[in-house]
Formats: structure tokens, C-alpha cells, sequence
């Protein structure tokens, strides 16, 4: 199934051809070698992710690919890299949430898997 969707992926992102589909293919690679427990593959795919994110100064895909990022580590067991990775993450988060200003968008930031799973994660390489 993972095949497929990739598949599907490739195709449009041949027909659509943006930055960010070349990069959602890349992050797709990423899951599909995560998945196969290919590890140091995952781990190229991600990190040229969050490079590419950076050029087009997209910090929370930056976030997202970095939480992925710090997974993959996890994966492999290396629990320094796994920690920088979630803790860049975190601080991308935060700087975003600095500039909402408003307690009700802040609340609704953080309440997605995505800032809790980031949270979390860090929590527990910080303890390994």
C-alpha cells in the first residue's frame, strides 16, 4: 500500500512540479524507509527535507520534519541526535506561538498530536 501511495505521489508531483511537492515526496520516501526500518535512508530524506524547508523559510514544516526526524533517530537508538532533532523542533513551536499573542490561538496550537508528540518525545530522550 505504501508503494501505491508513493506512486501516487510521484505522479503529482511530475504534474504539479513545486517545491512543495518535490518536498512532500521527499517526506513520503522518508516514511515509506522509517517504515522498512531503513534508518540511515530515513534519515537523509528527512534531513534534506528540513533543509529545503528552511530555503523556503517554512518554519513549521520545518517543525514537522524535524519531529520525524527525532523519531528516526529514536528508531535507531541514537538518543543525542533523536534529542537535538525534537529540541529544534520544540524551539521552532515555541517562536510560533510567541508571535500569536492571542491565548485562544496559542491553546489551539498546542493542542494538535503534532506539538504533543514533539513535547513528549523530547521529554522521554531527555530522560534516556
Amino acid at each position: 500500500m505504501s508503494l501505491f501511495c508513493l506512486g501516487q505521489l510521484e505522479l503529482i508531483q511530475r504534474e504539479i512540479g513545486t517545491p512543495e511537492a518535490d518536498l512532500s515526496l521527499t517526506e513520503a520516501r522518508g516514511t515509506v524507509a522509517l517504515a522498512r526500518g531503513e534508518h540511515r535512508e530515513a534519515s537523509g530524506y528527512f534531513a534534506s527535507a528540513a533543509s529545503q524547508w528552511r530555503t523556503l523559510k517554512r518554519p513549521y514544516e520545518i517543525g514537522q520534519t524535524l519531529n520525524k526526524l527525532g523519531h528516526v533517530y529514536a528508531g535507531a537508538g541514537k538518543w543525542t541526535a533523536a534529542q537535538r532533532a525534537f529540541q529544534q523542533a520544540m524551539d521552532i513551536f515555541e517562536h510560533l506561538v510567541a508571535q500569536l499573542g492571542d491565548p485562544d490561538l496559542v491553546e489551539s496550537f498546542y493542542n494538535p498530536g503534532l506539538v504533543r508528540d514533539t513535547r513528549r518525545s523530547l521529554e522521554i530522550t531527555k530522560n534516556d
